[in-house]
């Protein structure tokens, strides 16, 4: 009787044990048990007969509780993230300092005798044939032109400067408000007219002449020409025509045989 009441133990042991398991392993749901069911043994010691019966298990364990509760829904956030910096670094020293202002417009035309890329060719008439690229007189580290008015020559006898073919040089821009030209003059005296003249190479019908008044004797100044007063007799100043000759005049107006031969200077003729 005694390995008999121990067989039946484990099997409802193992019965139990399979329901528990059943009931666990879905993790929240819950398993019911399967019918133990009745487990017959006979026994065969001598003694009284008779049949014993053990009642079936309890038909497993009920359920777990569908897995464990939740932690305490996470952890508890920090404390908002950390605390901002300092506004960012210091602002600069408000931007570098501006740099230097420009040096002004360069001029489109400057014939300075002076650029040993360019050839300059004076071309004198009427008297002034005698003319030339030179040192300057006052500064030997500079060249000029030299214009010799000869005591034959004409009243109009003048110089062409040109450094182009055909006795041109680059088209001098010329519009409503672009109108001077400036030649730095040297002469032996004071007071005569000398006279600038701009014209089409290809057409000398199309041109305009201008005249400015030396002040200095035996010295350098700068004279200014400008076109939109034209000389008496001459005509007006018309922008729509090309202009690419200049020729200048010293003593304007006046013989080699009225004022004996004379020597003159002239540089950077600009536009």
């Amino acid at each position: 009787m005694r390995v008999q009441s121990a067989s039946r133990f484990v099997s409802v042991l193992a019965v139990l044990s399979v329901g528990w398991l059943a009931g666990c392993d879905d993790g929240g749901s819950t398993g019911t048990g399967g019918t133990g069911g009745s487990t017959t043994s006979t026994s065969s010691s001598g003694g009284t007969g008779g049949t014993t019966t053990a009642s079936g298990g309890t038909g497993g364990m009920t359920g777990g509780t569908g897995g464990m509760t939740g932690g305490t829904g996470g952890m508890t956030g920090g404390t908002g993230g950390m605390t901002g910096g300092t506004g960012g670094a210091t602002g600069g020293t408000g931007g570098a300092t501006g740099g230097t202002g420009g040096t002004g417009g360069t001029a489109i035309l400057d014939i300075t005798f002076d650029d040993s890329a360019v050839t300059y060719t004076l071309t004198g008439f009427g008297g002034d044939e005698d003319s030339s690229v030179v040192a300057d007189p006052e500064n030997a580290n500079n060249k000029v032109g030299k214009v010799n008015k000869s005591a034959t020559a004409e009243l109009w006898a003048g110089v062409t400067v040109s450094t182009e073919p055909n006795n041109s040089i680059p088209v001098l821009p010329f519009s409503a408000t672009a109108t001077k030209m400036t030649v730095r003059s040297w002469s032996p005296d004071a007071g005569i007219q000398v006279r600038l003249k701009v014209e089409d190479a290809a057409d000398p019908t199309h041109s305009c002449e201008t005249e400015a008044t030396t002040t200095v004797a035996g010295g350098w100044e700068t004279l200014e020409f400008d076109f939109s007063n034209e000389a008496m007799g001459t005509a007006a100043l018309n922008t729509a025509y090309t202009f690419n000759r200049v020729s200048i005049f010293f003593n304007f107006g006046v013989t080699g045989a009225m004022a004996g031969a004379k020597t003159y200077y002239f540089d950077n003729v600009k536009f």
